[in-house]
């Protein structure tokens, strides 16, 4: 892991390690599933698949990939996420870490 990933944000409050990093990605990944799940249930059922989502660590390349076939974000969705403290548009459906 990137030396960056695992600093402390703030000492007081939250130790955030690459591991909460992990967590916060996948916990995005099924927010989106369950913020879209009757458009992604739809087009999942055509192809005989259902929600994924995948980690990869390749220590011999240095990276780390988090995929999932959930919805993404859309610009607006994106611009929110960056600023810190912005509270989401739509409430979560399913919190699933300790701060979702």
């Amino acid at each position: 892991m990137h030396q960056y990933a695992t600093r402390t944000l703030d000492r007081e409050r939250l130790a955030y390690t690459a591991w909460h990093a992990m967590a916060e990605f996948v916990d995005n990944s099924t927010q989106s599933y369950f913020d879209n799940q009757t458009t992604l249930d739809g087009e999942f059922a055509k192809k005989g698949e259902k929600l994924e989502v995948s980690i990869v660590y390749d220590r011999d390349q240095g990276f780390l990939r988090i995929y999932d076939n959930a919805m993404g974000m859309d610009l607006s969705d994106l611009d929110g996420a960056l600023h810190v403290a912005n509270p989401r548009r739509t409430p979560r459906v399913a919190p699933n870490t300790e701060w979702g």
